[in-house]
């Protein structure tokens, strides 16, 4: 196993049994007990997820503020508004906010 290991969350430090891990998620490291959160990024780094949806606020037509969200893994389109969930496709919400996005 190389090192330092990539973790999804954030690592902590455990003592068990008399030895000591540093821990990411489901990751269990052994490290030296001298290790510190300071020097755990030795052993362990937390990689930030890329966030892959962006979430916008729209005022509706009515005065109703509808969540509009991209998925930007697969290009896909989702508004919270009752039309949306009614046709199943692109809401005025949606193609308001595809047409001001910038390119």
């Amino acid at each position: 196993m190389g090192l330092p290991v990539k973790s999804k969350y954030p690592p902590g430090l455990i003592v068990s049994n008399g030895k000591k891990y540093a821990i990411g998620g489901q990751q269990w490291i052994e490290v030296p007990m001298n290790t510190t959160l300071e020097t755990v990024s030795q052993y362990l780094v937390y990689e930030r997820p890329v966030r892959t949806v962006e979430i916008f606020s729209v005022k509706g037509s009515r005065g109703n503020i509808y969540e509009v969200r991209h998925n930007l893994e697969n290009d896909a389109w989702f508004c919270t508004c009752p039309g949306a969930r009614f046709h199943g496709k692109h809401c005025k919400h949606i193609k308001g906010t595809i047409s001001a996005k910038p390119i």
